[in-house]
């Protein structure tokens, strides 16, 4: 892969909808770093309907909701290398950060 190709790629990363549909194809390696700007690999990506107290920031729609639709989109929870947890929500299409999630406690929240 040239320069330019994984250029086009990372900058589709910025989009919330090409970034759920690469991070559920498992061809993603990086997410955005909401805090700092730019690009970070991840530790762990789950589907947030696992987490049923955790909710969009932007919308409020929890992870859970319209599961059993067999249409059903899930949202996704992302851990970052620095630490940052999001919620990537398949409602609203927003990627904000958010609490602890899972076995993740508050203190380890930087």
């Amino acid at each position: 892969m040239n320069d330019e190709e994984r250029d086009y790629l990372e900058s589709l990363l910025q989009d919330e909808q090409s970034l759920h549909r690469q991070l559920c194809l498992c061809v993603a390696d990086k997410v955005p770093n909401l805090r700092d700007g730019g690009l970070e690999s991840y530790l762990l990506i789950d589907f947030a309907d696992r987490y049923p107290s955790i909710a969009c920031p932007n919308c409020g729609v929890r992870g859970d909701e319209g599961r059993d639709s067999p249409y059903f989109t899930p949202s996704l929870v992302i851990l970052s290398v620095s630490n940052q947890k999001s919620y990537l929500c398949a409602n609203c299409w927003k990627h904000n950060p958010i609490p602890a999630f899972g076995i993740y406690t508050l203190e380890d929240q930087t």
